[in-house]
């Protein structure tokens, strides 16, 4: 599933996001939205947690996985 920030922090909140799948590009925006907004001020005891797969390149980018829940 794609979404925005809204639909896919409130579904990774939920606990129904098994996978996450994170596409980072090398290059430096500054000031923006964030997709993750949905879940600030949650303290470091209730943080999501989850184990990383090793990141591959994909073009020019940078594509992290991980999964959620363990």
């Amino acid at each position: 599933m794609e979404s925005g920030g809204t639909l896919g922090t409130a579904w990774l909140g939920s606990g129904l996001i098994d996978r996450l799948v994170i596409f980072t590009a090398p290059s430096i925006l500054g000031r923006g939205p964030r997709w993750s907004d949905g879940l600030a001020g949650r303290p470091l005891e209730r943080a999501l947690r989850g184990r990383p797969a090793p990141a591959r390149r994909v073009g020019d980018d940078l594509m992290c996985t991980i999964e959620m829940g363990c």
